[in-house]
């Protein structure tokens, strides 16, 4: 157990360092990018994102270099609250960033349509964020495996299918408002519509997973979960094809667009976790049937717990009855 725990923490200690990176790259491209073409407000609003995600991240990685304070702080609630905090960060600082009418990292032109300006702080804002997103999920595993909570090992596949909703659902609402205001029945508006039904669909969704899943857990069975997580990607298979296509609304590349492949991907692995793992190796568990064998088998795919199943040697009714044969 405290090899997993090392292994865990190490693997941690790595994304925190690609999130500190990556960081860095957008703050410096925001230092460079001219202060005349945007908004001051918004402008400092992503530094102060950008700088918060730099601290919280060197802060955790020196303090991995020291045994005595790691131990305090990496695995423990420091350690939880810096990175909620950071994804807070990201989840608020992404859509302003992304927006085309703040002219930030993509900007809109009348006859092209958006265009990702700046694709340094562009790619690097989304790393960041997935990266943070990829810290919670393991920072949540790792700390069932410590006993301190019990996280479903999808907690952060949810996570990410509950951000690529979400962007989905912001961007198709900003791209309805500003091309459908005279005609709305075009087919860019109409799929823009089915967009932002996907992304409020997903939403809602991956919400009901990440916050309240554990209580009703007990109670909801392994083909509820697959039946949600399959139609989730049929959707966004329909949604990709259907809106990064000719005349779609994310025909182009930019935020529609990666959010659509980024919803696509989360909720294929969720339906190969829920499919796969869970229906038909999750309730399979081998069992040891000769007396004096060891076994090690996993009871739920969620968990990721081994298990040791250990067949005590009895004695047999036959043996038993010869015994008392014999004592007679």
């Amino acid at each position: 157990m405290v090899a997993t725990e090392e292994k865990t923490v190490s693997k941690r200690f790595k994304m925190w360092g690609v999130l500190l990176v990556f960081s860095a790259i957008a703050l410096g491209t925001l230092i460079e990018q001219d202060k005349d073409a945007i908004d001051e407000n918004r402008r400092i609003w992503c530094i102060a994102v950008c700088v918060g995600s730099m601290f919280f991240s060197f802060f955790i990685v020196a303090t991995t270099f020291k045994s005595s304070v790691a131990d305090n702080i990496v695995g423990k609630v420091p350690e939880g609250f810096s990175i909620m905090l950071v994804v807070a960060l990201w989840c608020g600082g992404l859509p302003v960033i992304m927006n085309p009418d703040n002219g930030i990292a993509v900007i809109r032109y009348p006859m092209i349509g958006e265009v990702i300006e700046n694709p340094n702080l562009y790619f690097s804002s989304w790393a960041s964020l997935i990266a943070s997103i990829l810290i919670l999920g393991n920072f949540m595993q790792q700390s069932s495996i410590a006993g301190m909570s019990k996280v479903p090992a999808k907690f952060n596949k949810w996570i990410h299918l509950m951000a690529a909703s979400i962007a989905v659902l912001a961007s198709s609402v900003d791209i309805y408002q500003d091309s459908c205001d005279d005609d709305k029945s075009t087919a860019t508006c109409k799929r823009a519509v089915f967009a932002f039904s996907l992304g409020a669909a997903g939403t809602v969704c991956s919400f009901f997973m990440v916050t309240i899943y554990e209580f009703f857990r007990p109670r909801l069975s392994i083909v509820v979960e697959a039946f949600l997580t399959v139609v989730l990607f049929a959707l966004y298979c329909v949604g990709v094809a259907y809106t990064t296509s000719s005349d779609g609304p994310g025909d182009r590349v930019g935020t529609l667009y990666f959010a659509m492949w980024y919803g696509l991907f989360a909720a294929y692995f969720l339906a190969c976790s829920s499919c796969v793992k869970d229906m038909f190796f999750g309730n399979n568990v081998p069992v040891a049937t000769e007396p004096g064998t060891l076994e090690i088998h996993e009871s739920r795919t969620d968990e990721n717990v081994l298990k040791l199943n250990v067949i005590e040697e009895e004695e047999s009714p036959v043996e038993a009855i010869d015994e008392e044969v014999g004592e007679g």
